[in-house]
């Protein structure tokens, strides 16, 4: 009888426990559904930050501050340089700074 009762309660403590799994699961779910929310949110503001193109700011450099960028097109794009490029070359050191070539462009300087 004794082990009889113990088991009972036991099933009982089981079931009990399993409850709460379940509640937990629930609650586990939506709160991963709200942290999924807020991180889009977050995502959201972020992307909404105004900002300028690079395209906008060459024109403005052109427009308003009256560089001439086809001059520093020039400048950059010299017959040494051209003839790096065309010879496959993916890096072009000019001593303090460098090119990076990609496809026959110069795609950054650093």
């Amino acid at each position: 009888m004794n082990n009889q009762k113990r088991l009972d309660d036991l099933q009982v403590l089981i079931a009990s426990e399993k409850e709460d799994v379940k509640r937990r699961q629930r609650r586990i779910s939506l709160l991963e559904r709200e942290a999924v929310e807020i991180a889009k949110r977050l995502s959201n503001k972020k992307n909404n930050i105004p900002r300028i193109s690079d395209h906008a700011l060459v024109r403005y450099l052109e427009r308003v501050k009256k560089i001439d960028v086809d001059a520093i097109r020039k400048e950059i794009l010299t017959d040494d340089v051209i003839a790096h490029i065309n010879t496959g070359c993916k890096a072009i050191n000019r001593g303090p700074y460098s090119f990076k070539i990609d496809n026959k462009t110069i795609i950054t300087v650093y």
